[in-house]
């Protein structure tokens, strides 16, 4: 198949999203289909051969964004898009949920066309503090802008419960989670890999990803309080940071996480990388004895890129006891825990710490799992099933 990919993501900086974008194009590739992506900056991702790249007419001035760069910038990728699939011959597009540009041509104009959504938009703006009205017309655009493609790839079983829930057929709608790279995110030797990173002979519990509110960082550090009671010489080790978006600084920021482990006494305990490069990651986690991902309760379920990529390396997970996590009990991977309760997340690590014999079980049922269901090959392999049934049922 020929297959054009748009996304507005920016490459030029670490993040799930091109991780998640990265995996898919360069699978698909790797399958013998042609792949044309659309992206807003391309950074130095490494592409297969058969990906194409096309950057998005950039951004004037991040900070201040003018109605008519936007609207520059709209015509921009709404000519590119066209362009691509007139020259191309495109067979099929697939959009990951954003602008949906593509999404509308390609309804428009008869092309087949599967929307990727990874997330319930409505609760995200929910969560930060958006009124019913703002919610209710959020919800709004999404059922217009779900109704048109033949198929919907969602990440979790409470995005589809989303989609259902704004009249969209659930025949039209398959459920593929996210997955990890098992080339990168392998089990390594956890003494060379501290060695490498300059630490030291103590347990490590490892948080990996970008700091949000909705990360459960806070509760992660106030909880060391009553790990250090029982192994003085715990540390958590957060890696990564709160980052910006034109011009917005995300929150917490590393300063704040560090100020609440000074006031909670435990901030000679907390390790802070800050943003460290992708290829690094899998050592950081290798390093670490207990992972982390207490992520608030979410309506749309949980599909974490950072749990497959901990039990790609063999590691147990400690989890929040939520929707698009249950792999986690199924297959004795971890233990899931209510985030809010310092206590219960403090005694599941100190348990996991204490017995080697146990981590290294789990570490083994993590990494089987991985390599036989959530390999992005394998999940591309199930993206491809729904483009080719969608192209030839057209």
């Amino acid at each position: 198949m020929k297959i054009l990919y748009s996304c507005i993501s920016d490459f030029s900086k670490p993040c799930a999203e091109r991780t998640h974008v990265s995996e898919i194009v360069n699978n698909f590739a790797k399958l013998g289909h042609d792949v044309h992506l659309i992206a807003l900056k391309k950074g130095n991702l490494k592409l297969h051969s058969n990906v194409k790249f096309y950057g998005m007419f950039p951004f004037i001035n991040k900070r201040f964004l003018s109605l008519a760069t936007l609207y520059v910038q709209k015509i921009h990728v709404k000519s590119l898009i066209k362009k691509i699939i007139k020259k191309e011959n495109i067979d099929i597009v697939y959009e990951r949920h954003g602008t949906d540009h593509a999404t509308k041509i390609a309804f428009c104009i008869n092309i087949p066309v599967v929307l990727e959504v990874n997330g319930n938009p409505s609760d995200e703006a929910e969560s930060q503090g958006a009124d019913k009205k703002t919610i209710e017309e959020i919800d709004g655009l999404e059922k217009e802008k779900l109704s048109m493609p033949n198929k919907i790839i969602a990440v979790t079983e409470g995005t589809k419960d989303y989609c259902i829930s704004l009249g969209i057929d659930k025949k039209k709608i398959v459920v593929i989670p996210n997955g990890a790279n098992i080339n990168i995110f392998k089990p390594m030797d956890q003494k060379e890999c501290r060695n490498h990173l300059g630490l030291g002979d103590y347990p490590i519990i490892t948080f990996v990803g970008a700091f949000r509110q909705y990360q459960g960082l806070e509760h992660a550090i106030e909880s060391m309080r009553y790990i250090l009671q029982e192994i003085p010489n715990a540390k958590l080790m957060l890696v990564g940071d709160s980052g910006e978006y034109r011009g917005y600084t995300f929150r917490p920021t590393i300063q704040d996480l560090r100020s609440l482990a000074e006031k909670t006494g435990v901030g000679k305990n907390i390790i802070f990388t800050g943003r460290v490069p992708y290829e690094m990651v899998p050592y950081y986690i290798n390093a670490s004895d207990v992972c982390i991902a207490l992520v608030m309760e979410q309506k749309s379920g949980q599909s974490s890129l950072k749990i497959y990529e901990y039990m790609a390396c063999g590691k147990p997970v400690i989890a929040r006891n939520t929707s698009g996590y249950e792999i986690i009990n199924e297959y004795k991977t971890g233990i899931l825990v209510n985030p809010e309760d310092k206590k219960e997340i403090s005694n599941a690590i100190i348990n996991l710490l204490r017995d080697d014999k146990l981590r290294a079980e789990i570490g083994c049922n993590s990494r089987k799992l991985i390599i036989e269901n959530y390999s992005w090959e394998n999940i591309t392999k199930k993206i491809v099933m729904v483009c080719e049934d969608v192209v030839n049922t057209i």
